[in-house]
């Protein structure tokens, strides 16, 4: 992709893309931009060798850009795109200033799930009608899964559909979670059930309104 960027984290190909020849690629743009993490639709111009269009862009949605950047895209067996995203901090810790993982009023620290293949209001995509908190006042729809730090890579079980997730974790500790439907896996209260060192829970910036499942330790 001949465009400025920081670095590509993260790319997939449409399960149609025999046909469509579609790309999905995760990249930031350098610089201190607020929403500097992008994911955009490419569609590949030639197989051999491989050539992307760039004024095929069509992006798709941004977020904060920083050190905890996610980003793993991954086509669930349901046919929709999954994303994950990072907390924005720094990478070493104590990850301040954004304690955003608990945090579903925007897409930081989570993964998401959305239908590429619709498009609504202003958005180059649909929200599913069953994503998890869809109706929940103050969230944001394509949440899927939250309470993560860094859940840079992250693979689908295409026997069973199950979501594994690899989150990286704070000094001593490295998680795999499976990952289910609307799951809160603690960060930045905790890490894989440890107390985060550190963490003051008053300054997590909780929304009105959005009532968070338990924490879960699977």
């Amino acid at each position: 992709v001949h465009k400025p960027s920081s670095g590509i984290l993260g790319f997939t190909l449409h399960p149609d893309f025999a046909k469509n020849h579609f790309v999905f690629i995760n990249y930031n743009e350098p610089g201190d931009k607020p929403d500097g993490a992008v994911i955009s639709r490419f569609t590949m111009t030639s197989l051999n060798p491989p050539v992307i269009d760039p004024a095929s862009e069509r992006v798709l949605i941004r977020w904060r850009a920083g050190g905890h950047n996610g980003c793993t895209l991954a086509f669930g067996n349901d046919g929709f795109l999954y994303f994950s995203t990072g907390d924005a901090a720094n990478p070493d810790p104590p990850d301040m200033p954004y304690s955003t993982g608990q945090n579903i009023g925007d897409i930081m620290s989570s993964i998401q799930r959305i239908d590429v293949n619709r498009t609504e209001g202003t958005n180059n995509y649909a929200v599913p009608k069953d994503n998890p908190f869809l109706k929940t006042p103050g969230a944001r729809p394509e949440v899927w899964a939250f309470g993560f730090r860094n859940p840079f890579r992250m693979s689908f079980d295409r026997a069973t559909g199950d979501l594994w997730v690899g989150d990286v974790g704070f000094e001593q500790w490295e998680m795999v979670y499976r990952v289910t439907r609307g799951g809160n896996y603690g960060w930045p209260i905790s890490s894989f059930g440890r107390q985060y060192p550190g963490n003051r829970v008053s300054e997590i910036p909780w929304k009105d309104g959005i009532e968070l499942p338990q924490i879960l330790w699977v």
